[in-house]
């Protein structure tokens, strides 16, 4: 077993608490061709209340505008961050960002807030920033983060002191937002190609426990087929039957797909080491919270499934 040891202190409990750290909810939005502002609403993961989805009202897609945030934080007080039982050197500056990851993009940065330092006031910073049109797919995570952005001149008594600029000191939360999916837990892709039907599901997933349902399912839709308008939601000829149709028979081949996976199935049924976000604490959820009834055949499993679309929101029109 592999022991990872941090040679220099970092944020932990103690200094979370007493710094008080608060911040708002995230406000999502774009901006359209106009300049005008649009919010872009969110709804949180029953399993995982980090999870965020968002719930756009069809306008908007990642490919054809800037996703944006705005997010207010703020330090109550921060002196026990510096100097020998802190984590910087006392005459150093701390730095406030924003870490960024999508693993889909394959793409990760930084979004640099500001600094303070050990006689610094109170701090408070009401923050925008914006993801270029294009760059991200699936899911994007948010991390606020502390990092050293100035060295010091090392006291005596700080020689244990990181005192490297960049280095990052520790993490005050953490959240994943979905930014695929009309809004839902489902991942819903829309794609074009003439000589493909209506819609397809790409489904690759070795272990569910452990792998992210978001990252392992993709059901697509096709712009370019001659029947697009019935399951586009924007559509007056919009039909919420057949997506409801569409959706089911997806979740019904991924729940068949999963159950060949043997070695896996009794651990998803009983909802043990699961991975939070895995495909297979998806599959338990459905099971235990929706009541599907997976664990029977087939023809029940896709009936129970087909129920909870035809009672749903998701596949109903604007």
């Amino acid at each position: 077993m592999s022991v990872s040891i941090v040679p220099y202190p970092s944020l932990n409990e103690r200094l979370s608490s007493q710094i008080r750290f608060q911040h708002s909810e995230y406000s999502f939005f774009y901006v359209d061709e106009d300049g005008e502002e649009h919010s872009l609403g969110y709804k949180r993961d029953e399993i995982n209340p980090s999870v965020l989805f968002i719930d756009d009202d069809g306008a908007w897609s990642h490919d054809d505008y800037e996703f944006s945030f705005k997010i207010s934080i703020s330090l109550r007080t921060f002196g026990c961050l510096f100097g020998k039982t802190g984590i910087a050197c006392k005459n150093a500056k701390i730095g406030f960002a924003i870490q960024w990851t999508s693993n889909e993009s394959k793409q990760r940065g930084v979004f640099k807030i500001d600094e303070f330092g050990y006689s610094d006031n109170s701090f408070q910073k009401d923050c925008s920033f914006s993801f270029p049109k294009g760059t991200l797919r699936g899911n994007v995570s948010l991390n606020i983060i502390l990092y050293l952005a100035q060295a010091g001149s090392v006291e005596p008594d700080e020689n244990h002191l990181i005192n490297v600029p960049g280095h990052v000191l520790g993490e005050l939360d953490s959240v994943k937002v979905f930014i695929d999916g009309n809004g839902s837990e489902f991942p819903i892709f829309e794609y074009t190609n003439p000589d493909d039907p209506l819609w397809k599901l790409n489904f690759s997933c070795e272990d569910p426990t452990s792998e992210q349902f978001g990252e392992c399912v993709e059901i697509c839709l096709n712009k370019a087929h001659r029947n697009f308008k019935y399951i586009d939601k924007n559509s007056s000829a919009f039909n919420e039957q057949l997506l409801s149709e569409i959706m089911a028979a997806a979740l019904t081949a991924i729940v068949e797909e999963v159950k060949k996976k043997s070695e896996y199935w009794g651990q998803i049924v009983n909802g043990e080491n699961l991975a939070e976000g895995s495909v297979g604490q998806a599959l338990f959820y459905f099971m235990r919270t929706l009541e599907w009834e997976l664990e029977s055949s087939s023809i029940n499993a896709s009936l129970s499934i087909r129920r909870f679309f035809e009672g749903g929101k998701l596949c109903k029109g604007k």
